[in-house]
């Protein structure tokens, strides 16, 4: 199995399998848009250590006792 070496909009290598780098504006419009389905969001902070913060707050926005 050979590795095949892909580039970013910059020129950077990427590996494959990982990320792109998303600017942190985006990613936080895309994690707000989950705000009322929590199963997804709960998902995406399992996704990776940026989104976790993010994700997180949405689902303990509020907490009911």
């Amino acid at each position: 199995m050979s590795l095949t070496h892909e580039t970013d909009i910059n020129g950077t290598n990427v590996l494959p399998g990982t990320l792109s780098q998303f600017p942190p504006e985006l990613e936080c419009a895309i994690l707000e848009s989950l705000k009322d389905d929590k199963p997804t969001a709960a998902s995406c902070s399992l996704v990776c250590r940026r989104w976790r913060p993010i994700s997180q707050s949405l689902l303990y926005r509020a907490v009911d006792i």
